[in-house]
């Protein structure tokens, strides 16, 4: 059961203070390793693959080194649980376990209200604690969740869509890392750079940033100033009148402008699922298949 036997690791974390110390996961199989002796003895100190465990992301406190919390997503990719250690990575105990309510949310799903099964969490998880507090708790993964007790109870942070009168801000989907400077948290997502300063209220600072990758491009033949571009992981684009908008969400694949009339436009996200403008995007028809 050595580390190099089994897959990869997914997340490596230095005990605090004590360098020579390093607790580590790997991607499918469930585990948690100690190295220990600068990484010259490793040991498994969680074993759950039988009972559904998969990809496990860890967070050590820095204000209390012999806490390490464990975000643990199972088969489906939703959350299977979270731990809990308290004897510096040697033990862990089960801390919260969603039941998809609003009290027990899956904190790897899509909905505002911790509903639904599902997730992804072999492509999106991240997991830090406050380094002044070891209660206060982040776990990205589609959307972002806090906790304030330790990880007893969740709530949601931001989400991945618009969020209307619910006071929830809306931050870019897919949370892949946090790391604090000082008071202030960053996260990174498969939008950009985002940053918080009191730990409820989120500011996009990815403006500057020029990382666009554009699978495809569609001309308009009767309007040079009329573009449309499909993006990884940030959509469909158009560029009319001078300014850029978003017309369709998802990964941006095909999108093309008609030949003979540019109001009339095309754009795609994965799995073929193909929409289609008359108006301009002021609105828009889903035409799969």
């Amino acid at each position: 059961e050595m580390l190099y036997d089994e897959n990869y690791i997914s997340d490596m974390e230095f005990l605090p203070g004590d360098p020579s110390v390093i607790i580590a996961s790997n991607k499918e199989w469930g585990r948690i390793y100690k190295l220990t002796d600068d990484g010259n003895t490793q040991r498994v100190v969680y074993n759950d693959y039988g009972d559904g465990a998969r990809r496990i992301e860890l967070a050590p406190s820095v204000s209390e080194p012999n806490i390490i919390y464990a975000a643990v997503a199972n088969t489906d990719n939703g959350l299977k649980s979270v731990l809990k250690s308290t004897d510096f990575g040697e033990t862990y105990n089960t801390i919260f376990v969603p039941e998809f309510t609003a009290d027990k949310p899956n904190l790897l799903g899509w909905s505002m209200d911790g509903s639904g099964d599902g997730g992804q969490g072999w492509y999106d998880l991240t997991l830090i604690t406050d380094p002044n507090d070891s209660n206060i708790i982040f776990c990205g993964g589609v959307s972002t969740w806090k906790s304030t007790n330790g990880g007893l109870n969740w709530s949601l942070n931001s989400h991945w869509t618009g969020t209307g009168s619910t006071g929830i801000p809306t931050v870019h989907v897919d949370k892949h890392y946090m790391a604090y400077r000082g008071n202030v948290l960053y996260e990174c997502n498969d939008g950009g750079l985002y940053k918080t300063e009191n730990g409820e209220q989120w500011e996009n600072i990815s403006n500057g940033i020029i990382n666009s990758q554009m699978y495809r491009l569609g001309l308009s033949q009767t309007d040079k100033y009329d573009m449309i571009a499909g993006l990884q992981d940030n959509g469909t684009k158009n560029l009319s009148n001078g300014e850029w908008r978003d017309v369709n969400g998802g990964d941006g694949m095909e999108c093309l402008i008609d030949y003979s009339d540019s109001n009339i436009q095309y754009a795609e996200s994965q799995y073929g699922n193909l929409k289609r403008t008359t108006n301009h995007w002021d609105n828009k028809s889903n035409i799969k298949p």
